[in-house]
C-alpha cells in the first residue's frame, strides 16, 4: 500500500479511494492539478451528481443547480448532456414578426427614441433595421 499527500498535507491511501490520478500518482479526489486559469477542482462526488439529476427532474434551472451543488453552470450542463438530457436556450427566442415591425415603425413615427422602442418591444434597433432593409429589398 503506497501513500501520497492530499492538498492539505495528510496521507491518502490509493487503495482507500481507488481513484489514482494520471499525474504524479496522486488521488484525484484530493489533488487539484494546475491548469490554465488556476487549479482544476476534483471531480464531483456521486452524491453531488445525483443531486444534479434530482434537481433537474424537479424542474430547477441549471444555474440554481450549480449554486446548490457547488460547481459551475457548464459542469451541470455537461453532466446533463452526457446523460442525454438536452437543455433549452437560457433565453426565449422570438421571431420578429410584421406585428412587432409595424409597432416599432408606428412608435418611431410618433417620435419615440430607439431606446424606448427597444425597451417596449424587446428587440434591438439593429434587428429592426435589418428586417426593414430585407423587406425593402424583397419589394423591389
Amino acid at each position: 500500500m503506497s501513500n501520497h499527500e492530499t492538498l492539505n498535507g495528510g496521507p491518502c491511501s490509493e487503495e482507500d479511494c481507488g481513484k489514482k490520478a494520471k499525474t504524479g500518482g496522486l488521488c484525484s479526489m484530493h489533488y487539484a492539478r494546475k491548469v490554465r486559469g488556476g487549479l482544476r477542482q476534483p471531480t464531483l462526488s456521486p452524491q453531488s451528481i445525483g443531486q444534479i439529476f434530482t434537481m433537474n427532474a424537479a424542474g430547477h434551472p441549471a444555474s440554481s443547480i450549480a449554486k446548490a451543488v457547488g460547481c459551475s453552470y457548464p459542469t451541470v450542463v455537461r453532466y446533463l448532456n452526457n446523460a442525454g438530457i438536452v437543455l433549452g436556450n437560457k433565453g426565449r427566442k422570438r421571431e420578429l414578426t410584421d406585428e412587432y415591425l409595424n409597432m416599432a415603425l408606428d412608435m418611431r413615427a410618433q417620435g419615440k427614441k430607439w431606446d424606448d422602442i427597444e425597451a417596449h418591444i424587446g428587440f434591438c434597433r439593429q434587428t429592426f433595421q435589418t428586417w426593414i432593409r430585407a423587406t425593402r429589398a424583397q419589394s423591389c
